[in-house]
C-alpha cells in the first residue's frame, strides 16, 4: 500500500502537480482580429511584443553564423536575439565579442536564452555581458517543482 502512494507521489511529481500555477481572467473580451489579437495573446503569455523584418533566410552554421556577425555588427539603435542552443568555443566568443562593441557603442541588447540549450556555457560568459549592460534573460530552468517542464521550449516559464 506504502509503495501505490509512493508511485502515485512520484507520478504527480512528473506531471507537474506541484509546481507554481498562473492563473488568468479575462473580461470583456472583444472580437479579436489582427493586430489586438496578437496583443492579446502577448498579454496572457506574458511575452512583450517587437516589430521586425525579415531580411534573409541562411543555410549551414557557417553561413548563419557569419550573417549574424554582420547583423550586430551593423546595429544603430537595439539588438534582440534569442536562443535554444549555444554552446562555448569560437563562434560563442565571436559573438560576445560583437556584442560587447555593440553595447559599447551605445547598443540596447536584450539576449533571451534557453538554459537547457546553453548550459555548456559558464555563468562567467553571461555575466560578462550582463556587466556591460546587455539584458540576459534565461528561460526554461530547472524547477524541482516541475521537472519535465524545463523541455518545453517557450518562454511561458522566463526566469
Amino acid at each position: 500500500m506504502i509503495g501505490l502512494g509512493l508511485l502515485n507521489l512520484i507520478v504527480l511529481y512528473f506531471r507537474g502537480f506541484f509546481r507554481d500555477r498562473r492563473f488568468y481572467q479575462i473580461f470583456n473580451l472583444s472580437h479579436l482580429t489582427g493586430e489586438s489579437l496578437i496583443a492579446a495573446v502577448a498579454g496572457l503569455t506574458d511575452s512583450f511584443l517587437e516589430q521586425g523584418k525579415i531580411t534573409g533566410f541562411w543555410v549551414g552554421a557557417e553561413a548563419i553564423f557569419s550573417a549574424r556577425l554582420v547583423a550586430i555588427q551593423s546595429a544603430q539603435i537595439s539588438i534582440e536575439f534569442e536562443t535554444y542552443i549555444m554552446t562555448p568555443g569560437r563562434r560563442a566568443d565571436c559573438f560576445a565579442v560583437a556584442l560587447s562593441e555593440r553595447a559599447r557603442a551605445g547598443v540596447k541588447i536584450r539576449l533571451i536564452v534557453d538554459s537547457f540549450g546553453a548550459k555548456s556555457i559558464a555563468v562567467s560568459y553571461w555575466r560578462n555581458l550582463q556587466d556591460l549592460g546587455i539584458e540576459v534573460q534565461i528561460f526554461n530552468r530547472f524547477s524541482w517543482r516541475d521537472p519535465l517542464s524545463f523541455l518545453n521550449e517557450t518562454i511561458a516559464s522566463c526566469c
